[in-house]
């Protein structure tokens, strides 16, 4: 008989990722509810990958936080962390950065002044940013904190990429669909309440932007998600109803253990035998 426990591969690829964030597993918490924690974190803190610079016009630098900007810029550019300048939710094992979910767009504190728990002081205005695995864009810096709540629904910035560089959100962009325009009352008040919407730009270019789900998860991490247990159940049929092959391509006897589990990298699942260290290549119909 074949064992197959894909939890076995999911507990080590957790743990190996949350060792580059600095949590650890939570027990409290299934094992797809920390795979989930996961896939938040490796959005919500980028990894120190050497990035470009891409900064928008009309970027408006407050004098007092120029030396903070340009030592960011200079961080993106090397492929240093700029962790400490992230939100403080980050320190937080679960969050859901609403902005983040809905648009994809970051925010940076512009201090280097030690504040607490490695993060720098935060600051008024803040970077709003969108991260790509080589490249980062530079959108604007805002107001943000107590009488600018409206902030975070700001469609500015959005207007801002597709005037400058609408490829960013190309992959967002609908066609034969008529967007909403709302004033920022409403899209807060949606916003707050997970409700995705189309969004008009003033030429008739509409997008639907990443998109949240009603508890407020990132849709793209539901996917992931969603794909791996496809993966999961693909995988179970196929050792049910192969295993003699399975066996035979694994050299192994019919007395013989055979412990099975999966393998997760970037969005590939892939099926490991566990005794014979062995990764199995099967054909997904």
């Amino acid at each position: 008989m074949i064992k197959f426990t894909p939890e076995y591969g999911m507990r080590d690829y957790i743990d190996d990722e949350l060792e580059q964030f600095g949590f650890s597993y939570d027990d409290s918490l299934t094992t797809i509810e920390n795979l989930k924690a996961v896939f938040a974190l490796q959005r919500r803190i980028p990894k120190n990958n050497k990035r470009i610079v891409i900064v928008l016009p009309g970027i408006e630098v407050p004098k007092e936080t120029e030396k903070a900007y340009e030592s960011i810029k200079r961080k993106i550019t090397l492929g240093l962390s700029i962790t400490p300048h992230l939100s403080l939710s980050t320190s937080k094992y679960i969050y859901k950065d609403l902005l983040l979910n809905s648009w994809n767009i970051h925010h940076l504190h512009l201090s280097e002044e030690p504040f607490k728990n490695g993060y720098f002081k935060r600051t008024g205005p803040v970077l709003f940013c969108m991260f790509f695995d080589n490249v980062v864009i530079f959108i604007d810096i805002l107001p943000h904190g107590k009488g600018y709540s409206d902030v975070w629904v700001n469609d500015e910035l959005i207007k801002k990429l597709h005037k400058y560089i609408p490829e960013s959100i190309g992959i967002y962009r609908l066609n034969g669909v008529r967007g909403n325009q709302l004033n920022s009352e409403q899209r807060l008040a949606l916003r707050n309440n997970h409700c995705n919407y189309a969004m008009q730009m003033e030429d008739g270019t509409v997008y639907q932007l990443v998109g949240i789900m009603s508890n407020g998860d990132n849709f793209h991490d539901i996917s992931r998600l969603m794909h791996i247990q496809r993966k999961i159940d693909y995988f179970t049929q196929v050792i049910e109803l192969n295993e003699h092959s399975i066996r035979t391509s694994l050299e192994s006897n019919p007395s013989e253990k055979i412990s099975l589990t999966i393998i997760l990298h970037d969005n590939q699942v892939k099926l490991y035998a566990i005794e014979k260290r062995a990764i199995l290549e099967l054909s997904i119909p």
